[in-house]
């Protein structure tokens, strides 16, 4: 009995999943010794790209195994049959795919037999994707964008076996590039998109989008006012009156007219316009939250759309901001609504937004950030996309929770996010490889690198959290020495060109590592001389892809009032890295740097700051910013919900250089907004004068907030006109704030620390615990130098202090953010949840 139950099992299995085979595959010999033993096989009517596709195939495979492959036509009984299941009606596949299906067109068939194989799909995009499969099971790989970071392995002996009905795990896989490519970066980003499969059949568009509907009508916009939000008693803005049943009406035949002009298009965007602003008016109010308002008009175009007769059309919107929160409403099941990751309004987590969807007959899928260049500026070890263990838990949390779409923006940075993207790649296909990381890595190491595999690995562990107990640099001076150091190693293990060539590009991502840092300490002039280094370093490597160079040069100088502007021109340097040059790199990088042995093993805290309140701390010796700082400086806030932050400012604090400088610069940017640019800018109000100014800058988003600060020629100090606004700094190695003098500020020890530890520019000023007590004094260092501190017993979980201390400090065994009192404390997310736990 045991036994049947067990075959009938395996039965069941199979005829579900139509990939599990239940005996081996027939394997074939496709060459050896330089011979082709099969041709590869197209129909007489095989479409352009199909031959495109079969022509590939056979270059690559003489490319692998010496021998030249002929492409011919058949009737793919035999040979390597390429094509969609019409072209080959005599194999007997119709019955395998659903071609009106729109989640079933990447669906292909990969059998191998004795006299061949069938690279068989639905479409020619599953074709396609049968031939980067087969060629990727003999070996070759497509790591990064580009020739360099391309493996075709060399092999006398070209054999196949497989058997296997393939379809992704995920519909829709889409990569969007914040900042735009390089034209001539362009090309190589998409072939590594269709060499691992990152091009899917159906895309559900869910770009803001009420904006355009305006603009497409914009003469009935003008003429019917109504149409349009009440907002403070006015209509106006890029939001609607969903309440109006003929605004209803006019996006309801505005989504139609885009149907009828393209019956092939797969979706449209319902997705509202960005910000703040919806209608006031008490008929919105009475149709409920803002998220019913959304799905109620989406709800309408999806059921217009969806009758016209031209097959199943999709409405995409996203789960973000104010219209984060689950309707209370059903909504239409062809609407794809994307959760945005960092979008998350209302008290939920990212994933009971997902599951609330749902709930209502929404079809999910997810937003998420792996690198914007304003959060990362292509340094290494910064990035969601270096982090394998929440790529692996992510993934396969959306997964199980039945999201299907999913849309990443990436930064062209394929040095630092490289490993990510190549991986996230392979699990966005086929979700079990969420399970392998481990295997990839380890294949990546091998094939890229070779007989440098071994302090590769150590480099690529430094820059990328690998396994779960990873933790990420913390000193960014020691991760560029070592960069260095395992570079020289790698190189001295091999004399591959190809693999050369691969450490080469690291070497100029090591290289603009160390730029970048000595531009972030500089100042003055010599502020200015480090962004032009950067900047012609950039531009010279931009063919590497492994630093994003457009927005290098688009925005580095421009977002820094320190600096003046700087023409691409300028900077545009087209002289090829000699080996010479390249020698010279790696031998001054190693001696510029240095290797740090530390007394305390550093911890990485996340910078997804949220308020210390639900610890209850007990509030210290208030603290103080000291003198003005210098320079430019950052501040974060919490807003409960959208609203206005209240500033105080004060300009011209160095008196003799008033006549010099100009008003300050303050400007706000939201955590929850991706976007470079500010969403508020005061620079004309807070003169160089010593008077204090009242400023407030109004925000449409909720939760953290970033604040720059700058006054060029001189210093401003900012302060909060409400006592109850957080208020936090950052004293860590990413982001040191510039005190003026002697400061006082509290940190907070998190439950189980043993060690405070850090770095110290001097020997001012003590540590006391959370009892006041004075548990060290900075001149028992040297200068500068390291320090540590056994927490003693029962000072866990509490406030300390930095009391009077001057200059640079860095945290780097707590979470490096400090304020003036426990009131005004941040805390990473993970340190909160943690410890209110306890």
């Amino acid at each position: 009995q045991m036994k049947r139950f067990i075959w009938l099992f395996r039965l069941i299995v199979f005829v579900i999943s139509g990939s599990v085979v239940m005996a081996a595959p027939t394997g074939v010999r496709l060459a050896s010794n330089g011979a082709a033993h099969v041709d590869v096989v197209i129909s007489e009517d095989a479409s352009e790209r199909v031959r495109d596709a079969a022509n590939e195939l056979a270059q690559q495979l003489e490319r692998i195994s010496g021998a030249t492959f002929e492409v011919i036509t058949g009737d793919g009984r035999v040979g390597l049959a390429v094509g969609t299941y019409r072209d080959f009606p005599g194999l007997g596949l119709e019955d395998r795919f659903n071609p009106d299906e729109p989640t079933r067109q990447e669906e292909y068939v990969l059998r191998t037999h004795e006299r061949g194989a069938w690279l068989v799909g639905v479409t020619e995009l599953a074709v396609e994707h049968a031939v980067w499969d087969l060629l990727y099971r003999l070996g070759f790989r497509q790591f990064f964008p580009g020739p360099t970071w391309e493996v075709a392995p060399e092999l006398d002996e070209l054999r196949l076996a497989v058997d296997t009905f393939e379809a992704p795990d995920f519909y829709q896989r889409t990569m969007g590039v914040g900042h735009g490519l390089m034209s001539e970066n362009r090309p190589w980003h998409d072939q590594w998109r269709d060499r691992n499969r990152f091009r899917s059949a159906l895309s559900i568009s869910s770009g803001h989008t009420y904006g355009s509907i305006i603009r497409a009508n914009q003469e009935a916009f003008d003429e019917n006012p109504e149409y349009r939000a009440l907002v403070g008693g006015e209509r106006r803005g890029s939001k609607f009156c969903i309440s109006n049943a003929d605004l209803r009406r006019l996006v309801v035949d505005h989504a139609v007219r885009q149907f009828h002009d393209d019956p092939e298009r797969q979706s449209i965007s319902m997705e509202p316009s960005d910000g703040g602003n919806w209608c006031e008016c008490e008929p919105c109010a009475e149709m409920g939250s803002v998220s019913d308002r959304v799905v109620i008009l989406a709800n309408q175009v999806a059921e217009a759309i969806n009758d016209l007769g031209y097959g199943a059309k999709y409405v995409g919107l996203l789960a973000y901001h104010i219209h984060s929160p689950p309707p209370t409403i059903d909504v239409h099941p062809n609407i794809v609504v994307r959760a945005a990751s960092n979008a998350v309004r209302g008290g939920y987590t990212h994933q009971e937004i997902i599951e609330g969807w749902q709930a209502r007959g929404a079809t999910t899928g997810v937003s998420e950030f792996y690198s914007v260049f304003v959060w990362d500026s292509s340094m290494p070890g910064r990035q969601k996309a270096s982090d394998m263990p929440y790529i692996r838990e992510s993934l396969t949390r959306f997964h199980r929770a039945g999201a299907r779409y999913f849309n990443v923006a990436v930064s062209d940075n394929w040095g630092a996010a490289g490993l990510g993207a190549y991986i996230t790649a392979r699990i966005l296909w086929d979700i079990s490889e969420a399970d392998r990381i481990d295997e990839l890595f380890d294949d990546f190491l091998e094939r890229a690198f070779g007989d440098a595999r071994e302090p590769m690995e150590g480099f690529y562990r430094l820059i990328n959290r690998i396994g779960s107990d990873d933790r990420r640099p913390l000193m960014r001076s020691d991760m560029i020495a070592r960069m260095y150091r395992y570079i020289d190693e790698a190189r001295k293990l091999t004399g591959e060109p190809d693999v050369q060539a691969r450490l080469d590009d690291l070497l100029l991502l090591t290289r603009y590592a160390e730029l970048f840092d000595v531009y972030q300490a500089a100042g003055g002039n010599a502020r200015q001389n480090a962004v032009n280094d950067v900047l012609r370093h950039a531009y010279r490597m931009r063919d590497t892809r492994m630093v994003h160079t457009r927005p290098i040069l688009a925005h580095l100088a421009r977002r820094d009032r320190q600096v003046e502007q700087v023409d691409t021109e300028t900077v545009a340097d087209d002289t090829p890295f000699t080996r010479e040059e390249l020698d010279r790199i790696l031998s001054e990088g190693i001696k510029n740097t240095e290797v740090v042995d530390l007394p305390f093993e550093p911890v990485w805290f996340s910078e997804d700051l949220v308020p210390a309140r639900p610890l209850g701390l007990e509030e210290f010796s208030k603290g103080s910013f000291g003198n003005p700082p210098r320079g430019r400086n950052e501040y974060y806030l919490w807003l409960d919900e959208p609203g206005e932050v209240r500033l105080q400012a004060t300009g011209g604090h160095i008196t003799h250089y008033r006549h010099l400088a100009g008003p300050a610069n303050i400007a706000l940017h939201a955590a929850d907004n991706p976007v470079e640019e500010p969403i508020a800018i005061e620079d004309e109000t807070v003169l160089p004068d010593g008077e204090t100014y009242h400023v407030l800058l109004s925000t449409p988003y909720a939760n953290l907030h970033r604040l720059e600060a700058q006054q060029s020629s001189n210093r401003v100090q900012i302060d909060t006109a409400e006592p109850d606004q957080p208020f936090t700094i950052q004293i860590g190695n990413e982001e040191h704030f510039r005190f003026g003098h002697f400061w006082t500020m509290n940190f907070y020890v998190p439950k189980g620390t043993r060690i405070v530890g850090g770095f110290a520019a001097n020997q001012a000023g003590s540590l006391r615990d959370g009892n006041g007590k004075t548990v060290f004094a900075f001149d028992e260092i040297e200068t500068p130098g390291y320090f540590h501190v056994q927490v003693p017993e029962g000072q866990d979980g509490r406030i300390w202090q930095l009391n009077r201390v001057r200059g640079q400090r860095q945290l780097m065994t707590v979470p490096p953010f400090a304020a003036r009192s426990a009131g005004e404390l941040l805390l990473p997310r993970e340190v909160v949840e943690a410890d209110a736990a306890q």
